[in-house]
């Protein structure tokens, strides 16, 4: 089945069609001739799920076409993905492919127009990475790369790596949860050398290891860029992010930070607090799921001291008790411009909670705090619910009873 895209599409029945919110349109999914011809003359629509050739200037015309194919068979690859379809390439194409990896090689044609390409959960295999380096070699204009769980392993990014350093347009990068590893990595540096304008870099679930966060420090510094990485869960340990703290320093545009999920203790802590308050434009710094502690909570305070554009901080599940809260509440009151704040599943209690409803009265931006899974009781409960400011507030599994809701 072929799926086109069109704005004019918003009031088909969902039944028909699957609504993208992110890219703001609508997928028509397997419609019949009769649903198509609601919206294009009869004459130029063929029976069944095929598109004549007639419409295929119109789709040209309208900006921000999407074209999505599942799986297409010799017949539908002729017709639409044939070179002739794209000989007027006027508009830049969004493409998601969710057919089987053998079949990338029909999208060869569509390349030099390509400026999305989402391939993700797509397991692509040898034969498939070797299509999508067809592919890529010529998409000249490709700014948004989505490969998440296709599968990738260290082989695959040694075939891609050559490739996608040709895409020089490329701004965003997606390998998340693949099988990249530290070799991987080797590979992905020749990219993020070659892609000066990449802003947005997603390593998550890859375990590079300490060795691959090494590897990557080393072109950090050069990637000036980038503004968005996520190496969520990649086992870097304190061992890694000492080596990753080398080039985060560089990094004067980095704005999202994602480390959770790394086992990254209090000496990792005091490493990313010596660099990261230099790193002005932070403003999301994503640390839950470590091993903090209360040591490393004080060796955060240098973030909070220096990143003032910082509104976004999660410390969830980081075994941080009444004295760690202490620690960081004069800190994290003085960032006006916190307005998230994940602080679920710790240790703390009531006193922890006061020094937060302290922290509450400081910060008129914050709208969204998360303190489930801690031990606040009835008492703590009652400094945390004067905040009328706060849009969203969890306090679920914490011994509150009737008493503190009221």
């Amino acid at each position: 089945p072929v799926l086109l895209c069109d704005p004019r599409l918003h009031q088909l029945p969902t039944k028909d069609c699957v609504i993208d919110e992110t890219m703001n349109r609508c997928c028509l999914l397997e419609l019949p001739s009769a649903v198509l011809g609601m919206y294009w003359p009869a004459e130029r629509v063929m029976a069944g799920l095929r598109v004549c050739k007639s419409i295929r200037k119109e789709l040209l015309e309208h900006t921000g076409t999407i074209i999505v194919a599942k799986t297409p068979g010799a017949s539908v690859g002729t017709d639409l993905f044939a070179a002739d379809f794209w000989q007027e390439r006027r508009r830049k194409v969004c493409l998601t492919w969710r057919g089987e990896p053998h079949l990338l090689q029909y999208l060869e044609p569509l390349a030099p127009c390509l400026s999305h390409l989402d391939v993700k959960d797509t397991v692509l295999g040898g034969i498939g990475v070797r299509g999508l380096a067809k592919v890529v070699r010529t998409c000249t204009v490709l700014r948004h790369l989505d490969l998440s769980g296709a599968g990738i392993d260290h082989d695959g990014m040694e075939r891609l790596a050559g490739r996608l350093g040709q895409c020089t347009a490329l701004a965003h990068l997606d390998l998340s949860w693949n099988r990249i590893m530290r070799d991987g990595t080797h590979h992905l540096t020749l990219v993020l050398e070659q892609c000066e304008v990449l802003a947005h870099l997603n390593l998550s679930g890859n375990s590079i290891g300490a060795e691959g966060a090494g590897v990557l420090a080393e072109v950090l510094g050069e990637c000036n860029a980038l503004t968005h990485l996520d190496l969520t869960c990649n086992q870097l340990g304190d061992e890694g992010v000492r080596w990753l703290c080398g080039g985060l320093g560089e990094c004067a545009s980095l704005v999202h930070l994602e480390l959770s999920s790394n086992e990254i203790g209090a000496e990792g802590a005091e490493l990313l607090g010596g660099v990261l308050g230099e790193c002005k434009a932070l403003a999301h710094l994503g640390l839950s799921h470590n091993l903090i502690g209360n040591e490393g909570a004080g060796n955060l305070v240098g973030v909070l001291v220096g990143c003032k554009a910082l509104a976004h901080l999660g410390l969830s599940s980081n075994k941080l008790d009444d004295r760690a809260i202490e620690i960081l509440a004069g800190p994290l009151g003085s960032r006006k411009t916190l307005a998230h704040l994940d602080l679920s599943v710790n240790r703390f209690g009531s006193w922890g909670a006061e020094c937060l409803g302290w922290v509450l009265q400081q910060c008129v931006a914050m709208a969204h705090l998360d303190v489930r899974d801690n031990r606040i009781g009835e008492k703590g409960a009652k400094w945390l619910g004067g905040c009328k400011a706060l849009a969203y507030l969890a306090l679920s599994s914490n011994a509150i009873r009737d008493a503190g809701a009221g």
